[in-house]
């Protein structure tokens, strides 16, 4: 019988790529939800240190933009050196952030 729990657990897509590629680990929910969706058991393995890394270059990323309020502008990306789109809501200073390269920087906030 399923969980009526893990019925109820979506994953945004940029966070199901993230946990895909061992940048982040998923909760147990998500874990389960996954499993239940593939219907058998997968390991899913985290590269800790590609993971603090992206983390920390994403947050002195974030500390950079988080001056600006109601922002939408692009800058260096830090991790590639490409292009860093951004925007920062006006509502709660919220920060986005993607860039240009495949699977390089991202996040919302």
């Amino acid at each position: 019988m399923k969980d009526a729990r893990s019925e109820k657990v979506r994953i945004d897509a940029n966070r199901l790529s993230n946990i895909e590629r061992g940048l982040i680990v998923p909760t147990v929910e998500e874990k389960n939800k996954i499993i239940e969706v593939l219907e058998y058991p997968i390991s899913l393995e985290v590269n800790e240190e590609r993971a603090t890394a992206r983390r920390d270059i994403s947050m002195k990323a974030m500390k950079t933009i988080k001056d600006k309020t109601n922002a939408r502008d692009s800058m260096e990306c830090p991790l590639c050196k490409g292009v860093l789109h951004y925007t920062v809501a006006a509502l709660n200073g919220h920060v986005h952030g993607k860039c240009e390269t495949e699977n390089c920087l991202g996040w919302m906030e």
